[in-house]
């Protein structure tokens, strides 16, 4: 039964990926082609899922929540995860992020899976970066570990693990929770039960949580033009 299950998700998962579509971004005169899902019902807003990790590749876990968060309203657009795109995916950020705003997104939030979290901390806590409205660490930790101060965040952050997970993703979240934890308006961490890393048996539950904390982030404020003297 467990074989057959996998065969299942793997054969969802080559269905997934085959029917993305393509959002053409530029970067240093360079056209690429991301892999991207319309939103399908009303729309909430964009995901980017970022594929953490030193080399691009995919991820049936990414695939598959990017299927279903576009079933239900989200545009989905999934970054490194694609090892022909010689371009880091911090360049393609900001380009995809005014993309998705010109497509009237009225809230964009980045999904970090995996390692290499210190590069996208690094990233978002240096300004200027793009404003977005949430930032969730899915399963998210750093090799080797640093014991780096976190950097100050501009916007709510939710960290999952699975109840399975590894130990240090488990240890850092800890950590994490000691620091960003003070601020229980803007950080909220919680557990997958029975979920392992890939979240092989606990998909749905996981689109849950994730589906339910961004409907509720507020809706990008636009900003007012600059007053005119005579």
């Amino acid at each position: 039964m467990k074989y057959i299950t996998r065969i299942v998700l793997l054969f969802l998962f080559l269905c997934s990926a085959a029917f993305a579509d393509k959002l053409a971004i530029n970067v240093d005169g360079k056209n690429i082609d991301l892999s991207y899902w319309p939103a399908k019902k009303e729309k909430y807003g964009a995901v980017l899922l970022v594929n953490g990790g030193a080399q691009a590749q995919s991820s049936i876990l990414l695939d598959s929540l990017a299927n279903e968060l576009a079933q239900n309203g989200w545009q989905v657009v999934l970054l490194n995860n694609d090892s022909s795109i010689t371009v880091p995916w911090i360049k393609q950020f900001p380009e995809v992020v005014a993309v998705l705003r010109k497509q009237k997104n009225i809230r964009v939030v980045m999904v970090h899976y995996g390692e290499q979290l210190k590069q996208t901390f690094d990233y978002l806590g240096k300004p200027p970066v793009p404003e977005i409205e949430g930032l969730i660490l899915l399963s998210a930790f750093n090799t080797p570990r640093t014991a780096d101060k976190k950097p100050e965040l501009h916007m709510p952050v939710f960290d999952i693990v699975g109840q399975f997970d590894f130990d240090l993703i488990k240890q850092e979240m800890a950590a994490r929770k000691k620091e960003f934890g003070i601020n229980k308006n803007n950080y909220l961490a919680i557990e997958i039960p029975g979920a392992h890393h890939d979240y092989e048996y606990s998909r749905q539950l996981l689109f849950s949580f994730i589906h339910g904390w961004m409907v509720k982030l507020p809706k990008l404020r636009p900003k007012s033009p600059p007053l005119m003297y005579s």
